[in-house]
């Protein structure tokens, strides 16, 4: 085991820290945002013990008492300078998602830097229980929280019809509905601490703690996905258990629901920890010393060691095998890189109080609460059909945001579904909601209104399903200041990123319409429909820009023309 020498005359703990220091608190206003929309996503409820968790990690590593334990390592540099570029990103674009990329880079760039108690490592690990809380862009989240929710409905349905007797039901797009009795909804069943995000937590705190290679730690991460799934399905399917043998009555949010939630959650916490222990056994670590095949085994050997065993070899006397400290350095011009860090990230930060920011988290107190009648009885030849309104509000700010207002117009010939959905802090594809469960995409248009005085651009997409069921969505937004959204060019990654960044002022309100049919869609129909989701979205934007005071229902009469722009 080798170490590189240390200056003379070290850094104190308190000077090496300021830099860093620094750097949190300019970036704070932003830093507050991004806490603040995280707090309002359950699936991330437990960010605050993410924080705690690294904190003590980091503590019982911290090697106390000790003399120089601040090193500049090549990879404590690196994370500060990704760390500076995404701070410069957060400041100049106003988005709190790149403050908190910085913020948890300039924390590991910190216990990178630091020397573990063991004084050959670095505390660097800790920072990863807050890794588990860096949103995914793009709501990518929610579409992987989708996904996994669907998978575990076909799940629970499938083994509670194998039950026979009281499990038989019907199983629809939202809910389980079981004949005579309560339906019981899953839209929501990953929603919360339940989530895979929650197990990703869990597993990442065993890699902090065990010290672990990237190999097991991208099997741990995987392996979380399978139990988001099957502790999902186990709560789907206790519910109606519990309800109908053994009579106890859970509801959704109520204090058995949470007990039973936070049951299954830590059950499954403790089948990651089993998972990351039979990893350690199936990569245990080799004796170099110890292979008969010479050079050839000794470099299988090391790779073994260096990239998939838990853990380095120990031998009698209980030194780690082929293990070496980093190279460090702690001279003058290390402290002048981090403090001309920090005073990058200054200018970062003054960038996002000129720049106004672009971004706005959104919340449940966002929404503008409407009634069947806040919109037309009647559009031209539609009619409302009164008892088919709909209202439903989503637990978490998901792929269809906090509140979703569905109403259903009749024609001679269709009928389709026109929904308000908010709020949302940036463009989401609809269609992708339907993907994940079970229609196949197959095909996007964005369209531009001939009238040059209603340049409103919207998608259509139509969609199909193995049934033979056929879908015609049109979907566009709009801000809180009644701007239309320009639609990105497709729904690639790409064409979602040009779409974040021209998303305006949040929150933003999603307007749509769908039409469900078996026949081929003939051009008069299709003709009837745009014309309808044009009057209908001009009606949506006037009546959501006029606040949740009163019903204050629009004229059917307003919709009978052409709706001028507000």
């Amino acid at each position: 085991m080798s170490t590189a020498q240390t200056s003379d005359q070290p850094a104190s703990p308190l000077i090496f820290a300021a830099p860093y220091l620094l750097g949190v608190l300019v970036q704070l206003p932003l830093l507050i945002k991004y806490v603040t929309d995280l707090g309002s996503r359950p699936h991330y409820g437990l960010y605050l013990i993410g924080i705690l968790a690294t904190i003590a990690i980091a503590a019982v590593q911290w090697p106390w008492g000790q003399s120089n334990i601040h090193r500049a390592t090549i990879k404590s540099i690196l994370f500060a300078v990704c760390a500076v570029a995404a701070g410069i990103a957060g400041g100049i674009l106003g988005q709190p998602w790149f403050t908190g990329v910085s913020v948890v880079l300039l924390v590991a760039s910190y216990l990178s830097a630091t020397v573990h108690r063991e004084g050959v490592h670095s505390v660097g690990y800790a920072v990863l229980p807050l890794v588990a809380f860096i949103r995914p862009p793009l709501n990518l989240d929610l579409e992987i929280c989708s996904r996994l929710q669907e998978y575990s409905a076909e799940l629970a349905s499938r083994f509670m019809s194998l039950m026979g007797g009281a499990m038989i039901h019907v199983r629809t797009d939202s809910a389980f509905e079981f004949l005579g009795k309560e339906t019981f909804p899953y839209a929501d069943s990953f929603i919360g601490i339940g989530s895979v995000f929650s197990l990703i937590f869990f597993a990442l705190i065993c890699v902090a703690v065990g010290r672990k290679k990237l190999f097991q730690t991208a099997l741990l991460i995987a392996s979380c996905f399978l139990w988001a799934v099957l502790l999902n399905t186990a709560y789907l399917m206790l519910l109606p258990v519990m309800n109908f043998f053994l009579e106890m009555e859970i509801t959704a949010g109520s204090v058995n629901d949470n007990m039973l939630r936070v049951f299954l959650l830590l059950g499954t916490a403790l089948l990651i920890f089993s998972t990351a222990e039979f990893f350690n056994f199936v990569f245990s670590p080799v004796n170099p010393e110890e292979g008969r095949s010479h050079d050839f085994g000794r470099f299988i050997t090391a790779f073994w060691n260096s990239f998939l065993a838990g853990r380095p070899f120990v031998d009698e006397t209980g030194q780690a095998v082929g293990q070496t400290s980093a190279a460090i350095t702690n001279d003058p011009p290390s402290m002048i890189f981090r403090w001309g860090m920090a005073g990058l990230l200054l200018v970062a930060g003054v960038l996002s109080f000129l720049s106004g920011g672009s971004f706005d988290s959104v919340s449940s107190a966002d929404v503008v609460t409407l009634a069947s009648d806040d919109m037309p009885e009647s559009i031209d030849d539609w009619a409302s059909i009164e008892n088919k309104f709909r209202s439903k509000s989503y637990t978490g700010s998901g792929i269809q945001g906090f509140q979703k207002e569905t109403w259903v117009y009749q024609s001679p010939d269709a009928t389709a579904s026109g929904s308000i959905a908010e709020p949302f802090n940036m463009w989401s594809e609809l269609p992708k909601h339907y993907q994940f469960k079970g229609w196949d995409h197959e095909e996007r248009i964005v369209f531009t209104p001939a009238d040059p005085s209603d340049p409103w651009q919207y998608v259509v997409t139509t969609m199909s399903r193995k049934t033979g069921e056929n879908q015609w969505i049109a979907f566009c937004y709009f801000d809180a200041a009644g701007k239309p959204v320009t639609p990105p060019a497709s729904d690639s990654i790409f064409g979602r990123l040009s779409a974040a960044k021209s998303s305006a002022e949040g929150p933003l309100t999603q307007v749509s319409l769908i039409h469900s049919h078996f026949k081929e869609l003939t051009p008069e129909t299709d003709a009837a429909l745009t014309d309808l989701f044009m009057k209908f979205r001009q009606a949506a934007r006037d009546r959501v820009l006029r606040g949740s005071s009163g019903s204050d229902a629009i004229p059917a009469s307003d919709t009978n023309g052409v709706l001028s722009e507000p």
